[in-house]
């Protein structure tokens, strides 16, 4: 397995290694992987899925970042859904100033906690579907893939999200201070753009 991990990608500038069902790998598995996880070459991204966190090692886990797939509630009526993305994918065409204008333009709307809380849920589903299409995984949900980042660039979006929302939500974080600090940590993609 390690020799498969060790060849350069050919057509990208990363690997990405999928490895389902983690919590399945015997003790000496997951010890073996533990190497490569500590030194992966710089090409190589490893995603792990399993069913609960506590199902591997400790020293895997200790080196690992934790992206909790719970399912997000999507229960709105497709034109809703239709309408978020299209203004999700127009606010990270954005530059910074014109993310902010937009912000100062919805501020109203963004007082009311659980409005917030839900608006902001839907970019992460966007932002998780994107992380997936971007290891190769067809997904249910009828998104263009915007190719410009890497997956861990995906996966640092998303994981900064999910700590916006979670601040939001449970201890009462500033609502502007925590969307205006997402969109300021969301790259810019207006310039060559493929996220139209």
């Amino acid at each position: 397995m390690e020799k498969r991990y060790q060849l350069r990608p050919v057509n990208s500038k990363q690997k990405v290694v999928v490895i389902k069902d983690a919590q399945i790998m015997t003790v000496e598995a997951q010890n073996s992987l533990l190497k490569l996880i500590e030194e992966p070459p710089s090409y190589l991204q490893i995603i792990l899925t399993v069913n609960n966190p506590k199902n591997l090692l400790d020293t895997i886990l200790s080196r690992c970042i934790v992206i909790r797939a719970e399912k997000i509630k999507a229960d709105f009526p497709s034109s809703d859904f239709d309408d978020a993305f299209k203004e999700f994918i127009e606010v990270i065409n954005m530059s910074i100033g014109e993310r902010f204008d937009w912000f100062s333009s919805n501020q109203m709307k963004f007082k009311d906690r659980s409005f917030a809380v839900e608006f902001l849920s839907r970019w992460e589903l966007f932002l998780r579907h994107f992380l997936v299409a971007s290891v190769g995984v067809s997904y249910a949900l009828p998104l263009d893939f915007p190719k410009k980042l890497s997956t861990k660039e995906w996966q640092e979006n998303l994981v900064y999200l999910k700590e916006v929302i979670e601040k939001i939500r449970v201890n009462n974080a500033n609502i502007s201070m925590g969307i205006e600090s997402f969109l300021i940590n969301l790259p810019v993609f207006s310039e060559t753009s493929d996220l139209k």
